[in-house]
């Protein structure tokens, strides 16, 4: 009999990191990530260490009253995830209409 599999399925937990920072649930978005998790752009900068990810994640949704986010094409690439972000709704705290930025982690 095969042995179940004790990898995390990658492209259910990108959903559900997803589903939380939907709900600005930000202690769930940080359980996700590992001690020495990082996260870099090329317009953000780099973000190392798990705190570090939650204040960024904070501060950008600081500036919008809502926000919602859709992944679309979450693949498992072996050795991590690569997925796009669309944000599909959003009203910030200016009024601004951002409904067709787009960003790539």
């Amino acid at each position: 009999m095969p042995e179940e599999s004790t990898t995390p399925d990658l492209v259910e937990l990108v959903h559900r990191v997803r589903e939380a920072v939907n709900r600005r649930d930000f202690d769930a978005v940080e359980d996700f990530c590992i001690p020495d998790a990082a996260y870099r752009g090329p317009e953000i900068g780099s973000f190392e260490g798990a705190a570090a990810i939650r204040c960024l994640l904070e501060d950008f949704l600081s500036t919008y009253q809502e926000f919602h986010a859709e992944a679309h094409e979450v693949s498992d690439i072996g050795n991590g995830v690569t997925f796009g972000v669309t944000i599909s709704r959003v009203a910030s705290a200016a009024a601004v209409d951002n409904s067709n930025s787009v960003f790539r982690a």
